[in-house]
């Protein structure tokens, strides 16, 4: 039985159980870990459905650190209002 050049090279690497679908994975986690909009994946990606690209959304909390501290100044004033009574 002839080993194609792919296997071999998955052996090489000791990778087991590889699917094609990992490489899917991988080039959608890249592009969101990159900033790329899921509204944009999604359409890289050619999926219907903004669920199945939230599924890599988790891999980069970027996009959220521009907002993270936006409640800070309305929690400081009312714990201070609070302690204040």
């Amino acid at each position: 039985m002839r080993v194609s050049p792919w296997r071999k090279a998955l052996i090489r690497a000791e990778i087991k159980n590889f699917r094609w679908h990992d490489l899917r994975h991988t080039w959608a986690s890249w592009h969101v870990q990159n900033g790329t909009p899921l509204n944009v994946l999604k359409d890289l990606g050619g999926w219907a459905d903004i669920q199945i690209v939230l599924k890599y959304a988790h891999l980069s909390a970027d996009h959220l650190a521009e907002y993270a501290n936006n409640s800070n100044n309305n929690v400081t004033n009312l714990l201070q209002s609070q302690s204040n009574s």
